[in-house]
């Protein structure tokens, strides 16, 4: 293993044994996750491609560019890896079904199995119209959804996701475009991984370890 993946691997397991070491600041420009705008500069990968704290893999088109700054074609790769990170959430908690009790006594799995069926298919149907989204007019998540929902005449779980997830969205804009300090972000970040889909972390106990970490960082935070 190199020095590089070294370092990346110890944070990960710092995070999944349910503790974090700090690491000394580099006065240098800083890169943060689109998503939860949580600071990978120390991660020394150039550039940073999944986010330890969130779970959502980065886009090569935002590397090292502010989420306020992004252009049009950046903030459809942010929305569709969005996307992608909503449907294997979904995956993986239809599996968790099959391995708690099975196909056949689990009353949600046939609920959970279509849903997901569903997922899958409105998402290859709004990925293929990409470059139309791009070049029509309004926010990227509220013209997905709106198009899905005339698409079927109902609300579609994906549409159900990406608009709950707006919230969070325009929060995280408004932090980058404003430059907050670390007191508000780690405020959006706890709120934030608090509403995310645990079967993004894969273990429920993972889960739990981040939110304790997020919560302790934001109580350190009030006492500086």
């Amino acid at each position: 293993m190199n020095g590089t993946a070294e370092k990346t691997s110890r944070l990960h397991d710092a995070i999944n044994d349910g503790w974090f070491r700090g690491r000394r600041r580099r006065r240098r420009s800083r890169i943060r996750c689109p998503y939860c705008l949580e600071d990978l500069t120390d991660l020394e990968l150039t550039p940073p491609k999944h986010c330890f704290l969130c779970r959502h893999d980065i886009p090569a088109s935002t590397w090292g560019v502010p989420l306020h700054c992004l252009n049009r074609p950046q903030q459809w790769d942010l929305l569709a890896g969005e996307m992608d990170y909503q449907w294997n959430a979904e995956h993986y908690d239809v599996l968790s079904y099959l391995d708690t009790m099975g196909e056949y006594f689990n009353p949600d799995y046939s609920d959970a199995k279509h849903r997901l069926l569903g997922m899958l298919i409105d998402k290859a149907a709004v990925l293929a119209l990409a470059e139309e989204f791009i070049e029509a007019e309004g926010e990227l998540d509220a013209l997905v959804a709106g198009y899905l929902r005339k698409r079927e005449g109902r609300e579609p779980y994906l549409a159900f996701l990406l608009m709950k997830g707006s919230k969070w969205r325009q929060w995280a804009f408004g932090l980058s475009a404003e430059a907050a300090g670390p007191l508000l972000v780690a405020e959006y970040q706890l709120d934030y991984v608090r509403n995310l889909p645990w079967g993004a972390y894969i273990r429920p106990a993972v889960y739990g370890n981040v939110l304790k970490y997020l919560e302790e960082r934001l109580e350190k935070l009030h006492h500086l």
